[in-house]
């Protein structure tokens, strides 16, 4: 279980970056997170769900300084 939902957030990384370009880590890392912190809740993986967590932390990050950086044009 725990590959498929790896795999699944790799192909939603992959998939925004081709969209969106530089704007695949605002998009995409927060999407990703969200479907990894599900399917830890789903399996009880407590590793998983903690590096989810991280990554959704890194994504807000991400969306607040795009936004910063788009505002200040």
């Amino acid at each position: 279980m725990r590959i498929k939902i790896l795999i699944a957030m790799g192909a939603v990384i992959l998939i925004t970056f081709l969209l969106f370009g530089v704007f695949a880590l605002p998009v995409g890392i927060p999407v990703s997170a969200v479907i990894g912190i599900l399917g830890a809740l789903k399996s009880h993986d407590r590793s998983l769900l903690l590096g989810s967590v991280g990554l959704l932390a890194i994504g807000i990050v991400c969306i607040i300084y795009t936004l910063v950086l788009v505002y200040s044009m």
